[in-house]
């Protein structure tokens, strides 16, 4: 969820700490929100994290990550997008991006979500593709 509630940020950034403690790298989408709190949760835990981009490898977005951007690659993480270089961000690219993520992923944790949400399309995808 990009607009997560306290409780929800509070969880992913534990889980995401924990995960990486177990040497279970996070992927996800870097989006505002439980994206990016676990992403920074997995970096606390001395993990890996991945985030595909629904927009070229050099374009960080949203803006506001630019910090957890570098620090992902700062730890040895990954930066990961289909698009090319140059790409910007839009609407479309964003279903493609979740796809991305459910394939790379062993399984898929969804901490909150609204009923029509990308977390939802990507546990569907998930689902889909025989993940957990």
């Amino acid at each position: 969820a990009r607009r997560s509630t306290p409780y929800g940020e509070k969880y992913a950034l534990e889980f995401g700490e924990k995960l990486a403690e177990y040497g279970i790298s996070v992927i996800s989408g870097m989006a505002r929100g439980i994206d990016g709190t676990a992403q920074r949760g997995a970096l606390m835990g001395k993990g890996k994290t991945y985030a595909v981009l629904g927009c070229g490898v050099n374009i960080c977005y949203p803006r506001e990550h630019i910090g957890l951007y570098a620090d992902i690659l700062e730890n040895g993480g990954g930066i990961l997008s289909e698009f090319p270089p140059g790409t910007p961000p839009a609407p479309q690219n964003f279903p493609r991006r979740n796809r991305i993520i459910s394939g790379l992923s062993d399984l898929v944790l969804v901490m909150e979500a609204r009923s029509k949400s990308g977390s939802l399309i990507t546990a569907d995808l998930a689902l889909e593709q025989g993940r957990d």
